[in-house]
């Protein structure tokens, strides 16, 4: 089914990939402080790792060296908004409101779909995603967005997986969505090929915690608590700093 699939994202590639506008800010268009995009781009690097609190400790120091650090804001938003901060990101969209300007097209268009999350209108941010994804066929951030909201919001599993084939087609290296089909296959009772995605994770990011703390909360899922509690311990001892693990290990 996987190949099947693959073989029909590439097909529906083709002749889109060179008409993608990409429409992205450049660094004088984010900010005119060196240190401020120094601080940003930390954090998208913690961010990516799933250091949420150092993520945002760099993104709040990013919009105080530049005030109108518009793309840092937006970042900032949509941590927030992750995280269920509901009265912080609102705050955010609120100043963002007043610094749009500084964002780039595709920025632009990522606030109206958090603007549509936050007001519970998930309808409409699905709509908008399938939107970004049809106008910039190339851009991962727009795809991945879309598959977990297809994965998480809708339960619609085929539909995120044809997307998170064709984030992985489109740049084999995307270890989050690795992350991500491996919940969607566990969702579906289907445990071997789950492992195989968090392995694959493993593989991509052998230094990071977060693929050790997916893999235990699928082997607890799979009633293998022992395996689960000796990879917690051992990513416990090693990141005694990533809050997931405890949570985990104190459950």
């Amino acid at each position: 089914m996987v190949n099947e699939l693959s073989n029909r994202v590439r097909e529906n590639l083709r002749g889109q990939l060179e008409q993608d506008p990409g429409a992205e800010s450049s660094l004088a268009q984010m900010t005119n402080s060196l240190e401020a995009y120094r601080a940003y781009s930390k954090a998208l690097e913690s961010s990516e790792k799933l250091y949420v609190y150092e993520a945002e400790k760099y993104l709040r120091q990013a919009v105080q060296l530049d005030t109108n650090f518009a793309a840092a804001y937006l970042q900032l938003l949509m941590m927030k908004r992750e995280g269920a901060a509901h009265k912080e990101a609102a705050a955010l969209l609120k100043k963002l409101k007043t610094i749009d300007w500084k964002l780039s097209d595709i920025d632009k268009l990522r606030l109206n779909i958090q603007e549509k999350v936050i007001d519970r209108n998930y309808g409409e941010a699905i709509h908008l995603l399938e939107q970004a994804v049809e106008s910039y066929p190339t851009n991962l951030a727009f795809r991945k967005e879309l598959a977990i909201f297809y994965q998480f919001y809708q339960n619609d599993l085929d539909r995120a997986l044809e997307q998170h084939e064709i984030i992985v087609e489109l740049d084999p290296n995307q270890k989050l969505t690795y992350n991500n089909m491996g919940y969607l296959y566990a969702g579906r009772g289907e445990f071997t090929t789950a492992f195989k995605y968090f392995d694959k994770y493993q593989e991509l990011a052998p230094d990071e915690p977060n693929p050790y703390d997916s893999k235990a909360e699928i082997l607890i899922r799979a009633g293998r608590f022992d395996e689960a509690e000796i990879l917690l311990k051992y990513a416990y001892n090693k990141w005694p700093n990533f809050p997931f693990l405890a949570v985990r290990l104190a459950d």
